[in-house]
């Protein structure tokens, strides 16, 4: 018999669940992708609490599509520099693999943004004695270890781990979600005529986009905004190329499979 599990023990949350009956599992998901949506941010190299608070909240998609139409990219950059704790390097082979820091910054500002319009709520604590994350699972076609040791890892290591189980709680919670194969086909379709690649600019035609197409799930609606918003560079969360961009000698998780793409 597979399981799915997953567990967290920072200092203020702890949490376990263990799942082995399919059914359960999105909903294990859905939880971890909660947890490691509103934790992974910590982790960056940013001052999140201020970035937090001059981030705008807005009642509905719509709201949210007008406050990004009238973003623009370098002032925004500008306002939220003094955020940035980040320290460039001093080596100038390695600073050449340098991102921007304030982008990164950019991509918080729009998590909390996001995320006023689409709320997500922790589970209730469980009990968990370890200092660490943990993700795995075992269910035949898809199988996973990942964890980060939170006392002996580098806050760095941590940001990195963070944001790959992120991104794989977030995808296999939406593959356990009824429909969402044919909703994800559409969606793409939708964003086709969007080239993948970075255009600030492009924000607001893309979430336009990804809100035309219909659904009455709310976490279908989400995941379409936050999809639009990654094809053009500028997700409203925080991603292992934001980490490679900061720490490109850490060696950070490639993303496996054709998740949001035609399969071939």
């Amino acid at each position: 018999m597979g399981f799915a599990w997953f567990a967290c023990g920072f200092d203020d949350y702890t949490y376990q669940r263990r799942e082995e009956q399919p059914e359960n599992v999105g909903a294990m998901l859905r939880e971890a992708h909660a947890i490691l949506d509103a934790r992974h941010v910590n982790f960056a190299p940013l001052e999140t609490e201020k970035i937090k608070a001059v981030a705008p909240r807005r009642s509905s998609p719509d709201a949210f599509i007008s406050h990004v139409k009238t973003l623009k990219l370098g002032e925004l950059c500008k306002q939220l520099h003094g955020f940035v704790t980040y320290t460039m390097p001093t080596d100038e082979a390695l600073l050449k693999k340098i991102g921007d820091p304030d982008e990164v910054a950019v991509c918080a500002y729009l998590h909390y943004a996001f995320r006023s319009v689409f709320p997500k709520h922790l589970p209730p604590k469980t009990a968990y004695d370890k200092k660490e994350v943990r993700l795995a699972a075992d269910l035949g076609d898809w199988t996973v270890v990942k964890k980060v040791n939170l006392e002996a890892a580098e806050r760095k290591e941590v940001f990195s781990a963070l944001c790959s189980m992120r991104s794989v709680a977030e995808r296999k919670a939406m593959e356990f979600t009824p429909g969402f194969e044919e909703f994800n086909k559409t969606l793409h379709a939708a964003l086709e005529p969007f080239p993948e690649r970075k255009s600030f600019g492009k924000l607001g035609q893309t979430l336009q986009a990804a809100k035309n197409v219909a659904t009455e799930t709310p976490a279908f609606q989400e995941y379409a905004f936050s999809q639009a918003m990654a094809r053009v560079g500028f997700p409203p969360y925080l991603t292992n190329d934001h980490v490679a961009s900061l720490y490109p000698e850490l060696k950070t998780p490639k993303p496996k499979g054709n998740f949001g793409k035609k399969k071939k």
